[in-house]
């Protein structure tokens, strides 16, 4: 199993973990009208990166940003 977290401006995203040599184990691929992509982290665990978007936004939600 996997932990998975939202993301805004899920391009720019992919592209820092790019440069960054992180380990992209699968995607970006479509996840509904979204993007996701997994990693993996320095342990060897799976993490799922999810754009965030209107459909995954809770509605009345405050959850902070990612900046």
């Amino acid at each position: 199993d996997h932990v998975a977290f939202t993301f805004e401006r899920f391009d720019d995203l992919v592209a820092r973990l790019r440069r960054a040599n992180v380990t992209i184990i699968e995607g970006p691929y479509a996840f509904g009208e979204a993007k996701a992509v997994m990693i993996e982290d320095p342990d060897g665990l799976a993490i799922e990166l999810i754009e965030r978007g209107p459909q995954l936004r809770p509605r009345g939600s405050s959850l902070p940003s990612d900046r």
